[in-house]
């Protein structure tokens, strides 16, 4: 097997570990496949060592999708509550159809 696929693949691997934004996180992995492609073509056995060094790794993106995924959840939920709110408001007349927020300079 052609040892730049597996290095470049473990890079990209570590580059998407250490991103802080999500977008760039998600993006990171999408452009492992290639390399993936590769490796599952060559079909070539490795260590047992680096195998577990490789499991341990994409346990770690498992993980860290995983918190993505409960974040963004609770994001949508909160949208879900504020957009409820905001339907279960029912004016009465003579109050305005939609509250009014005040400025506090007066």
């Amino acid at each position: 097997m052609d040892a730049s696929y597996i290095e470049d693949y473990i890079e990209l691997t570590r580059k998407a570990l250490d991103e802080h934004d999500p977008d760039k996180f998600i993006d990171l992995l999408m452009q492992r496949k290639v390399f993936l492609e590769c490796m599952m073509k060559e079909n070539d056995l490795i260590d047992v060592d680096e195998a577990q060094n490789y499991l341990l790794q994409e346990t770690d993106i498992i993980e860290r999708l995983e918190e993505e995924r409960k974040k963004l959840l609770k994001e949508m939920d909160a949208l879900s509550q504020s957009k409820k709110a905001v339907k279960k408001y029912s004016p009465k007349f003579p109050f305005p159809p939609m509250p009014v927020f005040f400025n506090k300079k007066g």
